[in-house]
């Protein structure tokens, strides 16, 4: 359990946030993560999900409830992202290099697009 994504949300925890949203494609460390900073931070209400960040039904939802329980969203950290494969570039298929520009370039758009409105700011 390291990385930009655990640093972070363990420093908006430990700095007055209220609740944090830990959602991960691989959801194999998410109760732990949870678990870990429940008991760093107990006074923070922590949600897991597991989700593609590329989806932008599944991001939606996650806005979507926290909209709902809390009235607001003050921050987004879009942190998802792929290396690929580890091979030799020239032995990447053209599939697997959509599916990596796919979470890479994706999962930017919905996290910056027009289409999530918090309290007036985009």
């Amino acid at each position: 359990m390291l990385g930009i994504g655990r640093a972070s949300v363990h420093q908006f925890a430990q700095n007055g946030a209220k609740a944090v949203y830990l959602c991960d494609y691989d959801d194999s460390n998410l109760e732990a993560h949870k678990q870990e900073l429940n008991a760093l931070c107990p006074k923070v209400e922590i949600h897991t999900r597991q989700f593609d960040a590329a989806d932008e039904k599944a991001v939606e939802a996650v806005v979507a409830d926290a909209l709902k329980r809390y009235g607001r969203l003050d921050v987004f950290f879009a942190n998802a992202g792929t290396a690929g494969p580890m091979s030799v570039f020239t032995e990447v298929d053209g599939e697997e290099l959509m599916e990596i520009l796919r979470v890479n370039t994706l999962r930017l758009v919905l996290a910056r697009s027009g289409c999530f409105t918090f309290n007036g700011l985009h």
